[in-house]
């Protein structure tokens, strides 16, 4: 359910900023408003990878391109603000730590 509602989320939000002609395209900006839709998408309410089980977390980490997670400045912080947002929402436990030690690399 949450890739599903997650890829509905990314599909409206994103096709809703797209200029109407590549010459009319900043790609850059249209980047960085993409990296903070998904933020915005993987943390919805409903539907947020933060009640997502540790098993889940790590079939997506499988998934992420590394690039864009460890060596991209907006991907790293993109996956700061979903560890911000995440954490906050924790129950102390395996997924709180690890978060807690994302957020700390990632600062």
């Amino acid at each position: 359910m949450w890739r599903e509602r997650t890829l509905v989320c990314l599909q409206e939000k994103i096709v809703a900023i797209l200029p109407d002609s590549v010459a009319l395209c900043d790609c850059k900006a249209l980047k960085s408003a993409a990296f903070k839709i998904h933020v915005a998408c993987y943390t919805q309410t409903g539907a947020s990878v933060c009640d997502l089980g540790l098993g889940d977390w790590a079939t997506i980490y499988g998934i992420i391109d590394k690039h864009d997670l460890f060596t991209d400045p907006e991907g790293r912080v993109q996956m700061l603000a979903v560890a911000q947002i995440c954490v906050e929402s924790q129950h102390d436990g395996p997924i709180k730590d690890i978060l807690n030690k994302i957020i700390n690399i990632l600062q």
